[in-house]
């Protein structure tokens, strides 16, 4: 029951890079960002609510895929590593055991320690949208939650949903989000604080 907007095509970007520039519909509405401040304490409570249920449906997806962690794609692809910051590309892992040794060696080596017995398995892998943030949730006229930018979803982490929305929230490149919005995070996806200071070596 997630709104998204139909994709009609999609070219590789006139940039070089790896991204790639989609036509598709366009949403009558107003970005989130944009309307957060003017909606009422309700409203925002219906806002999270409903993305707390588009998470849960996305994480019931099963499909081929599902033992590859990363964006899906005919081969395995690169993604930006979400947990740390915006830019840099990790992967591809051949599975969540690769992927969870890699973040373990990483956060073991920053902070010169063992890795802790309950993070030695690797999470389970669900459909994760791996970009959410105020600037793809689109307030419809038709008065439902869009969700669009879809470029980053795949198989990853249960963890990782709300990781990557607390750091979109705290160090995107347009700023810090409200700290109202932040306080939904762990309602919307469920929170995992003791994962992201692992991972990430910061207070969430």
């Amino acid at each position: 029951t997630i709104p998204i907007p139909k994709i009609y095509m999609v070219a590789p970007s006139p940039f070089g890079d790896d991204a790639a520039c989609g036509v598709m519909d366009y949403i009558c509405g107003q970005r989130l960002d944009r309307a957060w401040g003017t909606l009422s304490i309700w409203s925002k409570l219906r806002v999270a609510w409903i993305l707390r249920s588009y998470i849960r449906q996305l994480r019931g997806i099963k499909l081929s895929h599902s033992p590859t962690p990363g964006p899906l794609g005919p081969v395995p692809r690169q993604y930006p590593e979400g947990t740390i910051d915006l830019v840099r590309r990790r992967g591809p892992y051949a599975d969540a055991a690769a992927l969870n040794a890699f973040l373990n060696s990483r956060a073991a080596s920053r902070r010169n320690a063992d890795i802790p017995r309950e993070y030695e398995n690797p999470e389970r892998l669900v459909f994760t949208h791996a970009d959410i943030n105020m600037r793809n949730v689109i307030l419809g006229d038709d008065g439902r939650v869009w969700l669009i930018d879809w470029d980053w979803s795949g198989f990853y982490p249960k963890s990782w949903e709300f990781i990557t929305m607390v750091r979109q929230a705290k160090i995107h490149p347009l700023g810090p989000t409200p700290r109202s919005w932040q306080l939904c995070v762990p309602f919307i996806t469920g929170p995992s604080f003791r994962r992201y200071r692992w991972i990430t070596g910061l207070p969430p």
